[in-house]
């Protein structure tokens, strides 16, 4: 990939397992922590995280995070569905092409639903709507 391990001094924790290492892409520095430590600090993971959680380690990783098909809810568990996934496992959604979505989410039944003719007309996805404005000709 392209980068050096120069030297893993950057600091450990009270077992004293190196918590650090230095990592070279091209000729700037970048920290990096060991698998099982997360953040800036290369704090250890959990030794489990809660139901549909995962630990993402290294220097960018936050812990504790849903791991895919499930997503963060308003509650801050991982009790719902990715786009494009439904039901209470979070089965992937069939291909539904472009003139139907899949009825996604934890509710959701899967199926390929029809898409209006103004939903089509703004580009309507899956649980998300997304509307771009059509291109119209200034006058």
């Amino acid at each position: 990939d392209g980068s050096t391990i120069v030297r893993g001094m950057k600091g450990d924790d009270s077992q004293g397992v190196d918590s650090g290492a230095l990592l070279m892409w091209g000729s700037y520095p970048s920290p990096s922590c060991p698998a099982g430590f997360y953040g800036s600090l290369c704090l250890p993971c959990p030794s489990a995280c809660p139901d549909n959680m995962t630990c993402q380690d290294g220097y960018f990783g936050h812990g504790c995070v849903c791991h895919p098909p499930f997503a963060l809810s308003a509650s801050l568990t991982c009790s719902e569905c990715m786009s494009g996934y439904f039901g209470q496992d979070c089965t992937a959604c069939p291909d539904c092409r472009r003139l139907s979505y899949c009825d996604d989410g934890r509710r959701g039944s899967g199926e390929c639903l029809p898409v209006t003719a103004v939903e089509h007309m703004y580009n309507y996805t899956g649980s998300v709507q997304q509307y771009v404005t059509p291109n119209f000709a200034c006058t």
